[in-house]
Parts: structure tokens; C-alpha cells; sequence
């Protein structure tokens, strides 16, 4: 198989050294370089392709679907020594409802008679986009926010036991950058937090919307109902709606700068840096 790398600033999925685990086989591998700056389209900067054998994989962060387009354009459109179009390609993403509508309107627009199959593996959620002028924080527009019928039962029961990752603005932080420079994300981290308290938004309010926690105020009969995965079997969902209700009481009663002082004050400096 051939593996696609999307370099973005030092953020990439490893995609071929998980296919060369799996597979005990070193894949073709191609690169591409993408720079995006404020205001400006995305640009390929980067282009090397070695796309000998059948299927294509590429692995990245999907929000609003602009990288992985452009990407999947120039893939099937690219020219090697050893070049043949593609007939399937497997994107594994971390990703959003608008990011895969993205993707499928770009394999829709190829040729059918051209036309490979496009199959996206969804890492833990199909997550959403902020709305606009809905979300009462600073955001940008391709955040990750979290919900619970999006959710996977496993990454729900997860990140409900780990509290303190449920109020983040986003799902991840941007590596760009930051890659290379820790401080750099411990100090917008910092400023970030540092507006919310200003702002005096309460914890409730990051709770409904970058943590989807409003979803635990049903009992659990009408819970279940929104679960893609209510009749999966060994789920204890039981347990999943107690972690969600009681992380949403947790979040009705703290105040928002009790949360940072008791919560982050003593770990934004150490491990923030040290991951």
C-alpha cells in the first residue's frame, strides 16, 4: 500500500509507522507540505509523490476539510514514474460532521468513470464545528467541540472520567508551531484561559457548548434515544450517563475561576510543557 504524510507545521499522523507495524512491510510513502497564513488560501509547498501500489492512506485533522481537499485533488491528479490512479483510498481523521461533507462533495466532483473508492475511518467522535456568533468564548471556527451522540461509547466513558480535558475550547490544540516551541502553547493556553475569566463565562456555559454536557440533563430513557450506539452490546451505559450527569452538576456549581486556580493553576506550567 502507499501512505500519504500531510505535513502541517510539525503535526502529522503516523500513518506509515502504524502500517509498517501492522503489516511487518515498509509502505511507498508520499509528502506533502501545507502552509496556511491569516486571510490567505491554503498552499501546497511541498510535493513528493511515490503512489506505486493500491490502497492509498493518509491520516489528518479534519475540520473544516480545506487541507484534506486540496490534498485528495493533487493525489489524484499527481504524476510519478510508477504512477497509477488510485482505485481506493482510507483517510483516518480526526474529524467533523462538516469536514467529511467536504470531502465527499470533493470525491463527487471527480469523474466516475475515475472515480476511486474514498473510505474515512473516524477516530472516537464525529465532532462539530462551532456555530457562528453561538459560542459566548474565543474560538476559532475550525475548533473541535465535543458532543455526546457523536461519540464513540469508549472515547464518551473516557473523557467523561478525565474532567479537566471536558472545557477545553477545542478537542486538540494546534501543533504548528508549538511543535517546536512548548512555551509557546502554555502561554496561548494561559491567555486563552485568562479571557474566559475575564469575560466571566460560567463553566456551565463551556460544558453545553465545547463539551456537549447538556446532553446529560435527560434521564436516561430519552439519552438514549440521540445514541447511535444505545443498543451496542457491552456498553454500560448506565455508567456513561452517571459520569455525564454528574460532570454536568460539577460544572453548574464551579465557579469558572475556581476551576483554573484549583485545577489548572498548579499543572498549566509542567505538564502542558512537558507533553
Amino acid at each position: 500500500m502507499s501512505v500519504v504524510t500531510i505535513l502541517r507545521g510539525g503535526l502529522s499522523f503516523g500513518v506509515e509507522e502504524a502500517v509498517t507495524t501492522a503489516c511487518g512491510a515498509e509502505a511507498d510513502v508520499s509528502f506533502v507540505g501545507t502552509e496556511r497564513s491569516t486571510g490567505a488560501p491554503l498552499n501546497l509547498v511541498y510535493e513528493r509523490w511515490e503512489l506505486g501500489a493500491d490502497p492509498v492512506l493518509a491520516g489528518d485533522i479534519l475540520a473544516t476539510g480545506g487541507t484534506m481537499t486540496a490534498v485528495l485533488s493533487r493525489l489524484l491528479t499527481a504524476t510519478t514514474p510508477r504512477r497509477r490512479r488510485p482505485r481506493a483510498i482510507v483517510l483516518v481523521v480526526i474529524g467533523s460532521a462538516a469536514g467529511v461533507d467536504a470531502v465527499q462533495r470533493c470525491v463527487a466532483a471527480v469523474d466516475p468513470s475515475g472515480r476511486p473508492q474514498v473510505t474515512l475511518i473516524l477516530l472516537e467522535a464525529l465532532f462539530a464545528l462551532p456555530a457562528p456568533d453561538t459560542v459566548p468564548f474565543p474560538r476559532f471556527s475550525f475548533d473541535l467541540l465535543r458532543s455526546a451522540a457523536g461519540s464513540t461509547p469508549e472515547y464518551e466513558a473516557a473523557r467523561l472520567t478525565s474532567v479537566g480535558s471536558l472545557f477545553e475550547r477545542c478537542v486538540i490544540y494546534d501543533g504548528g508551531v508549538r511543535a517546536f516551541t512548548p512555551s509557546a502553547h502554555v502561554n496561548d493556553r494561559s491567555s486563552w484561559w485568562s479571557t474566559v475569566v475575564d469575560r466571566h463565562v460560567p463553566l456551565s456555559v463551556l460544558g453545553k457548548h465545547a463539551a456537549g454536557l447538556s446532553a446529560y440533563a435527560l434521564p436516561p430513557p430519552r439519552w438514549r434515544r440521540h445514541l447511535p450506539w444505545a443498543s451496542q452490546s457491552g456498553v454500560d451505559l448506565d455508567l456513561i450517563h452517571d459520569l455525564g450527569n454528574r460532570a454536568l452538576r460539577y460544572a453548574e456549581r464551579t465557579a469558572t475561576a475556581d476551576y483554573v486556580h484549583e485545577r489548572l493553576a498548579k499543572g498549566l506550567h509542567n505538564d502542558d510543557a512537558r507533553d
